[in-house]
């Protein structure tokens, strides 16, 4: 390690050092995605004398929320700080660093997949390919960009010369943590809330007016309305640079309706891996996600295509190959289609095209880095660690649209829709109602409500109580409320009924019930409620709440 002898603080402080540091790391972060790579790649230096700074350069149009997430996980020094002291190895993973001030070596990460995208320039009114470090730096021999396959390396050299001998090709270690992890699928489904049978579609969107979020910022919340809550689950992923622009506010308000309809919305900063793995279904744009979730082998469509799609590579192959979901066709059609007619292996060739030294990325990478120290990397395999589990933001649904069904004595067939997604739907042969909890906030749902819930368990006079209160209170037909071994019913016309039953859901049951009442089909004895893969049995008893 060289001579700290500049006036930045941390350097010239060494005498407050307590942990031995053989070379020093500058880790140059500006836009949210860029920086959540860097993290991503700090695992390589487990076990060595090395010592990682951060500086955040704050010129970009996407520099909010940079701050927050290096917050409490690395030392940062101020970015006017970083040309006055001595560094070993400066690493970023965006290509429009500033990099004048930087006194070391650089190598540039990628931040994404290859370089596939036309983006606007922040220094001029044409157009740049994403990716790509500026030309003036890349004349410097100090300066070298990782990238994860030879074909990118060709591709650069024929539009970017200045890219010549500049590039390293060590594979993607985002890659080869998804196919390491995918064992764990069971796990990162439970941790997302997933029951057996159901199925995940995710929906991820880069950034731009072109995006799957930029032009069907609905596409969430129809899917919602279109596929049976107990049967399908949806999950979003945005890129950061979405609300780094517009601000979470503005991201909250377009997505308000599909949150209180359940939509699993997936941080940025982590999760986005294991939700990749555990889908069921991508519907996706041009972005890196769906790349990544199409090369780990998930039935994929296509939910946008951008005019800006550089020609040959990998995203426009896809755009050329899979199918574009419809605005026309019934949603849930093209979802069952796409996943049960998916042929495992298909996106192999895809795959193969964008990631070259598959399981030894990390290896490679970190072996480059230490390289570049002039520094002997720790004995054995840079391992890798299974992603984390997503821990998604959610709201519990509170109110359903219900079709139901009888479907022979005693047993009634749900299917249920989230009321803040859904549209009013009928259909022939079955009971059309809305089942809606008492703490909906949803007010048009409680005044339309058919059926009026409350979940919280009381004793059974305080449930009879209730029960005769929000009849009073609302126009609903039937109320229901949960007791310590089923739930207590009564009805506008004055019927009372017992559910009988350990663990019951009074929505369920409610439901339920209230079929068999407009069926004129309710009769004491066993009930059995299905719904997608939820089942309730109870024993109904007429004429009786105790």
């Amino acid at each position: 390690m060289r001579d700290r002898h500049h006036s930045s603080r941390w350097a010239e402080d060494a005498r407050w050092r307590t942990l031995r540091t053989d070379r020093l790391v500058l880790a140059l972060a500006r836009t949210p995605a860029s920086t959540i790579r860097l993290l991503e790649i700090l695992p390589i230096f487990r076990g060595s004398p090395v010592q990682v700074l951060f500086a955040f350069d704050p010129t970009s149009a996407y520099n909010d929320g940079v701050e927050d997430l290096i917050r409490g996980k690395a030392k940062v020094v101020p970015w006017h700080e970083i040309g006055s002291f001595d560094y070993d190895l400066a690493l970023t993973a965006s290509e429009n660093v500033t990099l004048d001030s930087v006194t070391s070596p650089v190598v540039v990460l990628p931040h994404g997949i290859g370089f596939h995208k036309d983006v606007p320039s922040s220094s001029s009114e044409e157009t740049r390919t994403s990716g790509v470090v500026p030309a003036r730096y890349l004349r410097d021999d100090r300066v070298s960009m990782v990238v994860s396959h030879p074909d990118q390396e060709k591709q650069l050299r024929l539009t970017h010369p200045e890219t010549i001998g500049r590039c390293v090709v060590v594979g993607d270690t985002a890659f080869d943590s998804l196919v390491a992890s995918r064992p764990s699928r069971a796990y990162y489904r439970r941790k997302l809330g997933l029951r057996q049978g159901q199925r995940l579609v995710v929906v991820t969107s880069t950034w731009g007016q072109d995006s799957l979020f930029g032009t069907r910022p609905d596409l969430p919340r129809r899917l919602l309305a279109e596929l049976p809550a107990d049967e399908y689950r949806i999950a979003l992923i945005l890129h950061p640079n979405i609300s780094s622009w517009h601000g979470d506010q503005r991201v909250d308000q377009d997505l308000a309706f599909s949150d209180l309809a359940g939509l699993l919305r997936i941080p940025a900063a982590q999760g986005w891996h294991a939700t990749v793995i555990a889908a069921d279904l991508i519907v996706g744009d041009n972005g890196s996600v769906t790349l990544y979730g199409a090369a780990l082998d998930r039935p994929t469509l296509l939910g946008a295509v951008a005019p800006s799609i550089v020609p040959g590579t990998p995203p426009d192959e896809m755009a050329r190959n899979v199918t574009q979901v419809s605005p026309d066709l019934p949603l849930r059609e093209q979802v069952d289609r796409a996943i049960d007619a998916h042929r495992p292996g298909r996106f192999d060739a895809l795959r193969d095209q964008m990631f070259a030294h598959q399981g030894k990325a990390i290896d490679t990478l970190r072996d480059f880095i230490f390289t570049k120290l002039d520094l002997r990397a720790p004995v054995g395999s840079a391992s890798l660690m299974a992603v984390p589990a997503a821990c998604p933001r959610v709201q519990e649904v509170r109110s359903f649209q219900v079709l139901s069904r009888l479907v022979r004595p005693g047993h009634v067939e749900l299917q249920r829709f989230p009321v803040p997604a859904a549209v009013r739907r009928e259909r022939p042969g079955y009971v059309a109602h809305l089942c809606v909890r008492e703490d909906e906030p949803i007010l048009a749902a409680l005044e339309n409500a058919s059926v009026i819930v409350r979940d919280a368990v009381a004793d059974v006079d305080d449930a009879v109580r209730w029960i005769a209160e929000a009849l009073r209170a609302y126009e609903s037909f039937m109320a229901v409320a949960a007791v310590d071994d089923g739930c207590v019913v009564g009805t506008r016309d004055g019927r009372s009924m017992r559910c009988v039953g350990s663990g019951l859901d009074p929505s369920l049951a409610g439901s339920g019930v209230y079929t068999l009442v407009r069926l004129d089909a309710a009769v004491d004895g066993p009930i059995t409620i299905e719904a997608g893969g939820v089942r309730a049995e109870f024993s109904l008893r007429i004429g009786k709440n105790r």
